[in-house]
């Protein structure tokens, strides 16, 4: 477990409106893992736990990333669902290029 966020905005002080839980899972040609963030919300911000699920023996040379969050409605269930769970929507930073 770290305390390093998986959301960055948080470690600046920022956090939810509501609680949920926020899970990444990746995979390359080593290793198949996992991020878990459970009860994030508004004044917690619970460890980050890392999981190695695998060792990935494949002669395929990639790099995958999948994530989603799932946040309990404010108001309680609604249509016998607690919350909703949604993917993660990243912004990438692009590398800087040469002679720029």
């Amino acid at each position: 477990w770290t305390q390093k966020q998986v959301i960055s905005q948080i470690e600046a002080g920022y956090s939810p409106e509501n609680f949920g839980h926020v899970i990444l899972a990746r995979a390359n040609e080593n290793v198949i893992w996992c991020k878990l963030q459970f009860f994030l919300g508004p004044g917690s911000t619970p460890s980050v736990y890392e999981l190695g699920i695998a060792r990935n023996q494949t002669s395929l040379i990639y790099d995958i990333t999948s994530g989603h969050s799932f946040c309990y409605y404010a108001d309680g269930p609604k249509d016998g669902k607690l919350g909703v769970m949604e993917p993660l929507v990243w912004i990438h930073k692009a590398p800087a290029q040469k002679g720029a």
